[in-house]
């Protein structure tokens, strides 16, 4: 498989997913005269159900399943692509890294004068230092992050502000008070170390980019909902579900609590003495009014556990921000239809009086017959249209 660079070939591109319970890969083709990406490719491993996963068994099969989706890019992705178009080469690599793997963290920097000062690429560069300083001590001291082994490999600035007003392009503007709001990416060593010796391998002589998956969901959010400035945004994976708190278009903190689509088979495969994952999983994506008495028990019994868990994630969030009004989801493995109800009844009675709206990112993703007939794998839908809108806050370094 040969990568290389040239004018023809810079709107095609990989995204890879690193999620807690699947690898996945795709072939992305970014026309710049189409307001929307076009999946050429997609394929995705899946992690077999474990009994009680560990971190270290489930970086293993993580890193294994990583060997499994580039094969099937280096055969079946190459003759899709060569179908598509003869002279395609592929410029960039987008690596997305999701929870609990992924560690982001925003760091919110204010400085303020009496008199007016100018703000300079130097002055912003220093600031940006020290939020990475300050993540470095965090990275010493997090037991977690230890465990992980992590490494920093995204640095963003997501927001400027003069004198408290948003500004785009903040330099060689005055002002008494300028701040910032910086994210950093952490994810574990042993990750990017696959991502780099299967570029070796497959010959992917390519500029890489990588981000968390908490990052390029927010960005397109933003870019999706643009009246939407506040809210809270809830990525149900396969062993873990992060929510992320957006106020005033930044993405102000995210919180991870282990339990996933994963969680829930096992959960419920061991209430019902069924030891067959795929025939439990069916059991969830045809649920219904029309589903077997001991099947709704399992189910409920089940959906309580994990509501009591994403209560006390909230509770956590709730002692510094305000719940926002808005709740926007995205779902693994095509279970929106099982999780959105779920999650809407559960937030939008949440400890308030204020009728709280939600938005399925599942549906309105892959709404449109064409998307749904390309690509059901909302992870990728919303990876290719951060590869297609390269948007300003995942590009800033």
């Amino acid at each position: 498989m040969i990568f290389s660079f040239g004018k023809h070939d810079t709107n095609y591109g990989v995204i890879v997913d690193v999620h807690s319970g699947s690898v996945g890969i795709a072939l992305v083709h970014s026309d710049p005269t189409s307001n929307k990406p076009k999946i050429l490719f997609s394929f995705r491993e899946y992690l077999k159900i474990l009994d009680a996963p560990d971190t270290p068994s489930l970086l293993r099969a993580l890193t294994a399943a990583l060997a499994v989706a580039t094969e099937a890019l280096s055969k079946d992705g190459m003759r899709v692509l060569m179908a598509h178009d003869t002279k395609a080469r592929i410029s960039k690599v987008l690596l997305v890294c999701g929870a609990p793997w992924a560690q982001t963290v925003t760091r919110f920097i204010h400085v303020e004068d009496t008199e007016p000062f100018v703000i300079t690429e130097e002055k912003v560069k220093s600031l940006i230092v020290e939020a990475e300083r300050r993540d470095e001590t965090e990275l010493k001291t997090s037991d977690l992050l230890k465990e992980l082994n992590v490494s920093l490999v995204e640095r963003a600035v997501v927001n400027t502000a003069i004198n408290g007003y948003f500004v785009e392009d903040p330099y060689g503007k005055k002002g008494t008070e300028f701040s910032l709001a910086h994210i950093s990416g952490l994810i574990p060593e042993i990750i990017v170390k696959g991502i780099e010796s299967l570029e070796h391998k497959a010959s992917l002589h390519v500029v890489r980019k990588t981000h968390t998956f908490a990052l390029v969901l927010f960005c397109v959010v933003r870019d999706l909902y643009p009246k939407i400035t506040q809210a809270l945004i809830v990525d149900i994976s396969g062993e873990a579900t992060e929510l992320c708190i957006m106020q005033e278009e930044v993405l102000m903190e995210t919180c991870v609590f282990p339990y996933g689509t994963h969680s829930f088979v096992r959960d419920i495969g061991a209430l019902l003495n069924n030891t067959f994952p795929e025939e439990v999983l069916g059991h969830l994506r045809e649920y219904g009014p029309e589903s077997d008495e001991k099947i709704k028990k399992a189910v409920t019994v089940t959906q309580e556990r994990y509501l009591k868990k994403l209560e006390e994630a909230l509770i956590l969030l709730e002692e510094r921000y305000t719940i926002p009004r808005h709740c926007i989801q995205v779902t693994s493995k095509n279970l929106g239809a099982f999780f959105d109800p779920l999650i809407e009844g559960f937030i939008t009675k949440y400890k308030s009086k204020e009728v709280r709206s939600f938005i399925s990112l599942n549906k309105d993703l892959l709404s449109e017959k064409k998307d749904a007939e390309q690509n059901k794998d909302v992870f990728f839908v919303v990876e290719a249209r951060f590869f297609h809108k390269l948007h300003a806050c995942g590009e800033i370094t």
